[in-house]
């Protein structure tokens, strides 16, 4: 696998880390300082992938360190499903005051244990990654900040993001926005919505639209998770998706001078993902430091958010809030995730799918992990999720996979 392929990994990895660790869950489980080590142990990684990509063409040594950190990756990736998912389960219990079906928000001491045992098993396994990177001499890109890539345009026209499904309209929408004339030099469009609900799928899904990449001649995207006091920060998140060196300037002037040169005379659009927190003051210098950047008229942001107060403090030309999805798009999402090319479900299959879509709470993420986990499982299993809740499918060894 590529650096790129592996770059993107890494940095899904860290931004559900994020994730985990604004919803407390590691004081939940009682592995903080694990979370820590997990998030401190990727942030070296993306260091030396640089590096590596250069030097696996004709080093074997390094190949096979890139597919050390593939699996463990994976391995990763897996176990922080896991504890997104307890998210998920703590935000719908939350916000429906009640206790209810497979989302009621208590963890087994059994599963705290069985989760504590897997995140040690993985930190060991990074370490040791991260030593042999020693080894093989592998040179550090200095940074700092973590490298932020572009999502990968996904190559295969007939493949679609489970999650995407029942957001078409969402993405209509913000994309006939986009590619319509604007006499704004720069104009916001904000996602709002809960974690969970498929902002940065959406917005993703827009950023590679065929539309929006005819229309617009440059195109950065950029994390900007726990940026939100910093407008240095995020010019440098956007400057390394640009040129994949921002990450080495340290100035403002510097990072702005670079920034400008490669927008210069281009229209362009950019997304800040994730946008915690911010400003008034912080945005309108930011927003101030674009317009000395490039005058041309037609440029975008879009930015996803949970909090409805920073849709309004970017001063928007159109604010799209996210709602639930039907009981009936979940399925769908279920259904093409845990039966991939399958044609035919049988009725009392769909029966019971159906049901536990309809508990979901609208969150397509929530759906999406449910039918990883269901996926080549028998239909006593599915009864066993409908009667008993999710938690019997995670004490049984059931894992969530991508």
């Amino acid at each position: 696998m590529g650096e790129a392929i592996i770059g993107a990994a890494v940095q899904v990895l860290l931004e559900k880390l994020i994730a985990v660790a604004t919803a407390d869950m590691g004081t939940i489980f009682g592995v903080e300082n694990e979370l820590t080590r997990l998030k401190d142990s990727f942030t070296m990684i993306q260091a030396f992938l640089h590096d590596a990509s250069k030097r696996q063409v004709e080093e074997e040594s390094v190949t096979v360190w890139l597919k050390k950190l593939e699996d463990v990756a994976y391995e990763a990736d897996n176990l922080l499903d896991e504890f997104n998912y307890q998210i998920i389960r703590r935000k719908v219990e939350i916000r429906n005051r009640k206790v209810c079906f497979f989302f009621c928000f208590t963890i087994p001491l059994l599963f705290r244990s069985k989760m504590a045992r897997k995140i040690k098993d993985v930190n060991m396994k990074l370490e040791m990654v991260n030593r042999d990177a020693n080894t093989y001499d592998l040179h550090r890109r200095v940074a700092d900040c973590p490298i932020f890539l572009p999502p990968v345009v996904e190559t295969n026209s007939v493949a679609v993001d489970p999650i995407f499904l029942g957001r078409k309209d969402d993405a209509s929408v913000i994309i006939n926005m986009l590619v319509s004339p604007s006499d704004d030099v720069v104009s916001v469009v904000p996602i709002v919505g809960m974690g969970g609900i498929g902002k940065t799928t959406l917005a993703r899904s827009i950023f590679n639209d065929q539309q929006i990449e005819q229309r617009f001649d440059a195109k950065a995207w950029a994390c900007v998770s726990g940026c939100s006091g910093s407008i240095t920060s995020i010019f440098k998140r956007i400057l390394e998706s640009l040129t994949k060196n921002g990450g080495m300037l340290t100035s403002d002037e510097a990072i702005l001078k670079n920034l400008k040169e490669e927008l210069n005379g281009k229209r362009y659009l950019l997304v800040l993902d994730d946008l915690w927190n911010v400003e008034r003051k912080y945005w309108d210098d930011f927003k101030s430091s674009l317009l000395g950047i490039n005058s041309n008229k037609g440029n975008f942001i879009v930015v996803t958010t949970r909090n409805k107060d920073v849709g309004e403090v970017v001063n928007p030309m159109y604010q799209h809030s996210l709602r639930e999805l039907s009981s009936d798009d979940c399925w769908d999402i279920i259904k093409m995730r845990a039966f991939a090319n399958q044609e035919e479900v049988s009725e009392h299959l769909e029966n019971i799918g159906r049901k536990i879509a309809s508990r979901c709470g609208g969150l397509p993420l929530a759906a999406n992990m449910i039918a990883g986990t269901l996926r080549g499982k028998t239909i006593d299993d599915w009864i066993a999720v409908l009667q008993h809740g999710f938690s019997y499918s995670m004490e049984t060894q059931v894992v969530c996979s991508r």
